[in-house]
């Protein structure tokens, strides 16, 4: 693949697509003339990649912008949602991905594990028209996502030594975990032969003989014991690896109504909104359970993200040779990573007055609205 001059991919500020040789996150990313870029993270946007069917122009600059595209620095990116006609159109599909239709993957084989279980519905459609012939148009996207899919997990877990407050250590070395060079223990946990290893019983050098918390070890004692001492020191921790499943949702639509005065002025309304609900996001650590079959005490079990968007628009062809546009819109971008928690420490002392304090949801809502009045000349029409 050859890349324009300027273009470069692989950078060390994300390792995506740098355009003018800025940041990956100088991208800007505009529909219909008004922004729609990720207000929580530069350089993406919350417009979904594959809905093509809704756009009637799809434009990347990567040089010699107008001052219309004078917000970043970067790539700019410039879409255009499709119109009605005056003829009835419309399209509909379905994707449809199971294992039972794919072979298993390569790296799978190697290691004799079977098909990743991966369940996937894309479908929707689109529908266009007239409303009033030869004035008034309109024009509707949908498209919806389904997907359920396992994934492997890896816990750390304590060992069952240090669940009895019996912390062991490498004399004169370090704890290492098995399959590495100066490994402590083998696959299975023993203590490899020539490795001396020492302990410190916590519960018997306590000077004031509490011995181990009882909420604490209630807690603790809910992981199940390790099954991967690959993971952690080998000696006090090790990995606990099972495979879970997740869910995803998503949802998004568009509506356009655009009106013709006449060959010099038209006016467009424009609604864009969606949502995308993740159960058991193994991205943010949101799986369904901590450990199969347990009682689950702190887990981000999901994130949703909402982000509606309207625009209306003035375009108005005021001469052969120019052009006018005045555009406003207003989006508002929702994320709630949804957390819950289901004990408290026992600490001596309180410091910490209600049990919401130990969640660390993110919950956040950016609203924008912006305002974009242009104005141009057609050099190509000036200038026959």
């Amino acid at each position: 693949m050859n890349f324009q001059p300027g273009v470069v991919t692989g950078g060390n500020t994300g390792g995506t697509v740098n355009v003018p040789r800025r940041r990956d996150r100088a991208w800007n990313y505009t529909l219909d003339g008004v922004d729609i870029n990720e207000t929580s993270l530069g350089g993406g946007t919350r417009l979904r990649s594959n809905e093509s069917d809704m756009l009637a122009e799809f434009r990347v600059i990567t040089g010699n912008t107008t001052a219309e595209y004078g917000r970043n620095s970067g790539g700019q990116v410039a879409l255009v949602t499709k119109s009605g006609t005056n003829e009835l159109h419309g399209t509909g599909f379905w994707f449809y991905r199971t294992p039972r239709l794919n072979a298993n993957e390569f790296e799978n084989n190697l290691a004799a594990i079977g098909k990743r279980q991966l369940v996937q519905n894309i479908y929707g459609g689109s529908i266009g028209g007239p409303i009033r012939k030869n004035k008034t148009f309109f024009f509707a996207n949908v498209q919806a996502l389904r997907a359920w899919q396992s994934t492997i997990v890896d816990r750390t877990v304590f060992t069952p030594s240090a669940r009895q407050g019996i912390f062991r250590y490498v004399n004169g070395g370090r704890n290492r975990p098995s399959g590495v060079a100066g490994a402590s223990v083998d696959a299975s946990g023993n203590v490899l032969p020539g490795v001396n290893v020492g302990s410190y019983n916590i519960v018997q050098n306590d000077p004031q003989h509490l011995g181990l918390d009882p909420t604490t070890l209630a807690a603790v004692n809910q992981a199940p014991p390790p099954n991967n001492f690959a993971l952690g020191d080998g000696l006090n921790t090790a990995g606990y690896t099972f495979a879970t499943g997740l869910s995803e949702r998503q949802h998004d639509q568009v509506i356009k109504v655009d009106h013709y005065f006449n060959s010099s002025n038209t006016v467009f309304f424009r609604g864009a909104w969606g949502s995308q609900d993740t159960n058991c996001d193994s991205v943010k650590r949101g799986l369904g359970s901590p450990f199969p079959a347990r009682p689950v005490w702190s887990t981000p079990s999901a994130s949703r993200a909402i982000w509606p968007s309207t625009g209306a628009g003035l375009p108005r062809r005021a001469s052969p040779t120019s052009s006018s546009s005045a555009t406003i819109s207003t989006r508002s971008c929702s994320f709630s990573p949804l957390r819950s928690t289901r004990f408290r420490l026992n600490f001596p002392t309180t410091y910490l007055d209600s049990a919401a304090q130990y969640q660390f949801g993110n919950n956040r809502t950016i609203k924008n609205l912006q305002l974009v009045e242009q104005r141009r000349l057609l050099p190509w029409l000036a200038h026959p």
